[in-house]
């Protein structure tokens, strides 16, 4: 039975293994192949691994050279020439290669033959080194739900040169883990436009540089305004008096440090200990933020309009004074 050595980091309650050989691993310890979360080169085992079995692809064995004719056969004309006797060189005149030594100019009698092999699945054991050993299992932190930011923006957690270049693949979440303004830019702007409100916020501003929500208060009552509805090329403007029982004010704007678009705040750039803790910091703010966004409020009926109630405050106000 052959051998095969592997490469191991061990954790608590799993190993990942990576062998040079590993394409052609069938199972282990009778159980399909795993691939480590985000380090496809690694295998996921919940156990050390004793034995396996690998498949051996078809191919060719026993290649030779055979006569075209058989009646040529004679002490100085073999009909069968192993190829590993034949010495041959490339000739740039020819453009092909050609046969050296004893067997010179014989070429041409000759033809190359082999004998098929099939695919078949043969058993190994391990013997494997532990290059890491780790005290807590990573995680690739997966939530489900609208929070998945992962899912739709093509965004990994940065790390340092030196984690990338030093820790192997499958513990690289383990280590400090950031992303940069722009792409905390990019993951709130698209985790506010599939979350949003639409009947108590509106996107006033959805650039790559610059980005705006503005939250709708309700009135106590209709306020009108005018607005001039002439065409553009009319000499004289026409108004008409239109009603609205809303009116809008800033609640969230945005740019980051590689635009630094004039009036707006470049967001943060976020920085965690392991990629777990970044996703969840990431995922706190944007919880946080777009329940502030879809968070209702009205115009204060006693400073009319200065100041805004919450829902549930302005409910008890409009039951307080049907009574």
């Amino acid at each position: 039975m052959e051998k095969v050595y592997l490469t191991a980091i061990k954790t608590p309650t799993r190993y990942f293994i990576r062998s040079e050989a590993r394409t052609n691993l069938l199972r282990i310890d009778g159980k399909p192949l795993q691939q480590a979360a985000g380090a496809s080169e690694w295998l996921d085992l919940p156990d050390h691994p004793k034995k396996g079995q690998r498949i051996i692809p078809a191919g060719t064995t026993n290649l030779r050279y055979i006569l075209l004719n058989d009646s040529l056969e004679s002490d100085k004309i073999p009909k069968t020439i192993p190829t590993e006797e034949v010495a041959s060189e490339w000739n740039d005149d020819l453009e092909r290669t050609v046969w050296l030594g004893k067997y010179a100019n014989m070429e041409g009698l000759y033809t190359l033959a082999s004998d098929p092999t099939h695919e078949r699945i043969e058993d190994v054991e391990f013997e494997y080194k532990i290059i890491e050993e780790v005290a807590v299992d990573p995680v690739i932190y997966s939530p489900s739900g609208k929070e998945r930011w992962r899912d739709t923006v093509s965004i990994q957690p940065r790390h340092s040169k030196i984690s990338e270049v030093a820790v192997p693949k499958p513990i690289l979440p383990l280590t400090e883990a950031s992303l940069t303004s722009e792409e905390m830019y990019k993951i709130v702007r698209k985790f506010i436009q599939d979350n949003i409100d639409p009947k108590i916020a509106v996107i006033t501003s959805d650039y790559d540089f610059c980005f705006t929500v503005k939250k709708k208060i309700r009135l106590i009552g209709q306020r009108s305004y005018k607005i001039d509805v002439s065409h553009f090329n009319a000499k004289k403007p026409k108004y008409e008096t239109r009603y609205t029982d809303v009116r809008e004010f800033q609640i969230f704007e945005m740019t980051h440090d590689n635009s630094n678009y004039k009036g707006y705040t470049p967001i943060k750039h976020v920085v965690a200990e392991t990629e777990e803790l970044l996703q969840q910091k990431v995922e706190t703010f944007c919880s946080d933020l777009i329940q502030t966004i879809n968070e209702p409020l009205f115009d204060c009926p006693c400073c009319k309009g200065y100041g805004v109630l919450k829902k549930e405050t302005y409910d008890a106000y409009k039951a307080d004074i049907m009574d």
